[in-house]
């Protein structure tokens, strides 16, 4: 995809659904970190029905943030694979070439769509890259490092 003065769009779409039970604490981290990304995105996010008031007033401040380009509303939670696809719907009509998905629980480090954009560049025939995830409790009772399948019929199995 071009830009209108002909330079290729570098943007990445983060797709990202918060719903009722996620917290203020966790949508702020998981904003704050797409804010730092090394490469530029533009963030879309989907509110799965009624929200906790703290979260639906945090996300009207963040409208002001040039990074939000889209924050739909729902009244009635239809789910996280509606809202994903929801915004799937919304993001392909402004034609990014790459999509990352985010939980309103996710915290990105700061180099991981720099390193999957730069992934995806040398390596046009992969259509999907993800990466290790660190699943924790907010008092750090619980840690623990997963990691999906890397090959394709390693995830073609695993995800079926």
């Amino acid at each position: 995809k071009y830009l209108k003065d002909g330079k290729k769009m570098t943007k990445i779409a983060v797709i990202m659904s918060v719903y009722k039970n996620d917290t203020l604490t966790n949508v702020k981290k998981a904003l704050e970190s797409l804010y730092i990304q090394e490469i530029d995105n533009d963030i879309y996010i989907q509110q799965d029905g009624e929200l906790k008031e703290s979260v639906a007033s945090y996300l009207d401040e963040q409208k002001q943030n040039a990074k939000i380009a889209y924050i739909g509303r729902r009244a009635k939670n239809r789910g996280l694979a509606y809202s994903l696809n929801e915004l799937l719907g919304v993001v392909l009509q402004k034609g990014y070439k790459y999509i990352a998905r985010m939980d309103a629980d996710d915290i990105c480090t700061p180099y991981r769509f720099k390193k999957q954009y730069d992934f995806m560049q040398r390596n046009e025939q992969v259509d999907v890259v993800g990466g290790c995830i660190e699943e924790f409790m907010e008092d750090r009772s619980y840690k623990k490092i997963v990691c999906y399948p890397s090959t394709h019929g390693e995830m073609f199995n695993f995800f079926k």
